[in-house]
């Protein structure tokens, strides 16, 4: 990461406008799962992103209830861009009986959302942070943003430590 941050310059707001908007897979993180004691624990490998030129998003990620049984999560965020900074807060929680699909659109299931269609999700009352993620607020440094891969670092919400992220972008749920 520092060698490819030496070689390109600082991610702008117009680098974010040209490329962040899309669907994102996450590739890899040293994120922590930080669920609530007693909460289906996150499958860390199913973890997508749709971003919108507005700055409005949606975060899916995947429980898991049992080896056969998953239920698919989604955080409504909206966000805001200054420099390399992105802030993000997390506005409405969506849930749906299933887990990701494979070959799924992200930016369908994101629509839903966003268009309140509510075919695929359904609201549901997850808590104001800090016990839920509702109001919960995040900075990420972008680090590295083209039209294939954005890297970036962001404090947990949790615990404060610096995580690292690395995505990529991608149409549908793999």
């Amino acid at each position: 990461i520092d060698e490819l941050t030496q070689q390109t310059p600082l991610v702008t707001e117009l680098d974010w406008v040209n490329f962040s908007p899309g669907s994102w897979r996450q590739l890899w993180s040293d994120e922590a799962d930080n669920s609530p004691a007693g909460s289906p624990p996150r499958d860390l490998e199913k973890i997508f992103q749709h971003v919108t030129k507005q700055g409005r998003a949606v975060n899916f990620g995947e429980r898991i209830l049992s080896e056969s049984q998953r239920v698919t999560f989604a955080l409504e965020a909206a966000g805001t861009v200054v420099g390399n900074q992105q802030t993000t807060e997390i506005l409405k929680a969506f849930s749906r009986n299933s887990g990701l699909i494979s070959g799924e659109s992200i930016e369908t299931l994101a629509l839903d959302i966003l268009n309140q269609d509510f075919q695929y999700f359904t609201p549901v009352n997850a808590g104001e942070f800090p016990k839920g993620p509702i109001k919960a607020k995040s900075d990420l440094t972008l680090l590295y943003l083209d039209e294939n891969l954005k890297i970036g670092t962001a404090p947990n919400v949790y615990s404060g430590f610096i995580e690292l992220f690395v995505l990529e972008k991608v149409a549908t749920v793999q």
